[in-house]
């Protein structure tokens, strides 16, 4: 387990919790946990791991910053991110943290915690709480500047792993190794477009076509038969009206898929 935690600039007030690992859904949860409690702050500091910040190289070999799920969160938020360059530039944050390696380990011990949620209702229940009691202080300035969640504001959408896939002309995409068929009725500027994908972090899967949430399907897979002669997949379905074949037309493909064809000789 990690500990992960935020604590407030002005006022030293600290909201903490364990998680499995150091990853993005990790932070994006307990920043929707800090919003939820206290409101939007103006900006984050942070440091520049990888989940803040990424690395790309330009045409001319030069790294360069590029974004990361967890900076193009707090974008929509409206909360500037500011990255240190320096351990003395997080001392608040670390000085906490050597305080929680003395003391939150032994309160861990005395309870005897042995599973993370059991670790999570002492911190958020007797750690924090009395952490902030002793040494939270009056902010310099009487001004809150937190802002409040707005209605409009989707905390679930924004706080989610975000990918885009291209729409095929049979209406479908591939995502995670599986391909998903789109249903009727078909949208307009569907074919070539994208479909974003949001693995939130309640463990549901959204896809939409702009403002559209779309109740996308697995297309089956089909396996070899046991006779050892492979089975073409079925074709997805389109959504575009059905026209009935002309007569002796010639067969037509699957998406991605070759259809054999028998040729005759005439004499």
């Amino acid at each position: 387990m990690v500990l992960l935690a935020w604590i407030d600039d002005a006022t030293s007030r600290v909201l903490a919790r364990f998680y499995e690992a150091d990853t993005t859904r990790g932070y994006m949860d307990l920043l929707g946990r800090y919003m939820r409690k206290y409101g939007r702050p103006l900006s984050v500091y942070t440091d520049r791991g990888g989940v803040f910040v990424g690395k790309a190289k330009d045409a001319s070999g030069e790294s360069r910053h590029v974004a990361t799920q967890f900076s193009r969160a707090l974008g929509e938020l409206n909360i500037e991110l500011i990255l240190a360059y320096s351990p003395q530039a997080k001392g608040r944050i670390e000085r906490f943290f050597q305080t929680a390696q003395d003391r939150l380990v032994k309160e861990l011990t005395l309870p005897k915690a042995r599973t993370l949620a059991e670790a999570n209702t002492l911190v958020e229940e007797v750690f924090v709480p009395l952490l902030n009691r002793r040494f939270t202080v009056a902010a310099q300035s009487a001004v809150d500047v937190h802002r409040p969640v707005e209605r409009g504001l989707e905390l679930a959408s924004i706080l989610s792993h975000r990918e885009t896939r291209v729409i095929g002309q049979d209406y479908t995409f591939r995502y995670g190794n599986r391909v998903y068929q789109i249903p009727a009725p078909a949208l307009a500027g569907m074919r070539g477009g994208r479909v974003v994908i949001e693995e939130r972090l309640s463990g549901e899967r959204i896809f939409r076509f702009r403002q559209h949430r779309l109740a996308c399907t697995v297309v089956p897979e089909v396996r070899p038969t046991t006779e050892g002669v492979g089975a073409l997949p079925p074709a997805p379905r389109s959504l575009a009206p059905a026209h009935p074949p002309a007569e002796c037309a010639p067969p037509q493909k699957a998406s991605g898929q070759a259809i054999p064809v028998a040729r005759v000789q005439r004499r």
